[in-house]
């Protein structure tokens, strides 16, 4: 919960008091990943505030990515504990995002358009994708055959 200093926090004594925070929470929320608003309604403040102060207060926002980098570690770590009891679905994500693997084969297609494909016959664009293709486009959209 915020707590006012009474005004001794802005240094000219006009305007409202600077709100002080507990760090011990903003560190718990940044855990949690909360977002600026959740934090504002948590902390009993604006999201104004919250955006001020993750701009402008080290301690403020050391306090918070604190608390995100113990949630990214506790995250890693049980990942690892799955991966490590055979768990492949876990373990090929860390693969991928460790180490850059990938599980998707990349397709590159090479197609030679003609000059203007807008103004082609249905005969025209017909035979083109039967080329491209190496099948007919008749043979693509039949239906199977049933004996």
């Amino acid at each position: 919960m915020a707590r006012s200093d009474n005004g001794t926090g802005n240094g000219s004594g006009r305007g409202r008091p600077r709100l002080e925070f507990d760090l011990r929470q903003v560190f718990k929320y940044g855990k949690l990943r909360c977002t600026n608003p959740e934090l504002a309604d948590l902390l009993g403040c604006s999201t104004r505030t919250v955006e001020d102060r993750m701009a402008n207060d080290e301690e403020f926002l050391r306090a918070y990515s604190r608390g995100e980098s113990v949630r990214k570690y506790s995250l890693r770590r049980l990942l690892w504990r799955m991966a490590m009891k055979e768990n492949t679905k876990v373990a090929l994500r860390l693969a991928e995002c460790e180490l850059g693997y990938s599980a998707r084969k990349s397709l590159e297609v090479e197609h030679h358009l003609p000059e203007d494909p807008e103004k082609m016959t249905a005969k025209e664009a017909e035979a083109f994708l039967e080329q491209e293709l190496g099948s007919t486009l008749a043979e693509r959209m039949s239906p199977p055959v049933v004996n």
